[in-house]
């Protein structure tokens, strides 16, 4: 499985919190993926239950960023947040260690570069 490759570029936002916030993800998701690719499937896991917090943190830090400056896109942010938090918790219960990693890799990408750059400006 291929690492995400950062792209300071491509994936900003204009906000420097957010900015390394984002770095840092992809970098802990980068950990998981260099762990599958060694075959330590096992210590993903609990690893992902790690990185959750870390997640977690962005998600209240983006939120509340987004609400301080009267944001129209908070709601969608949290509804995202909110969706993403069922949807893995359902891949974790349900599903193979790669899957809880695409997942992972997809969705962070596409929320950055999609979701994130309707407010990139805002911050």
């Amino acid at each position: 499985m291929q690492p995400i490759e950062w792209d300071e570029d491509k994936y900003s936002v204009g906000n420097q919190i957010i900015d390394n916030q984002h770095h840092q993800i992809i970098i802990s998701i980068n950990r998981l993926i260099a762990q599958y690719n060694k075959g330590l499937k096992e210590d993903i896991v609990k690893d992902i239950n790690q990185t959750g917090y870390q997640f977690e943190s962005h998600f209240i830090v983006e939120e509340m960023l987004l609400e301080g400056v009267g944001s129209p896109h908070t709601k969608d942010e949290r509804d995202a947040h909110e969706k993403y938090h069922i949807n893995l918790m359902e891949i974790l219960i349900e599903h193979p260690v790669d899957d809880v990693l695409i997942y992972l890799i997809t969705w962070w990408t596409e929320h950055i570069l999609v979701d994130n750059m309707k407010f990139k400006g805002e911050l």
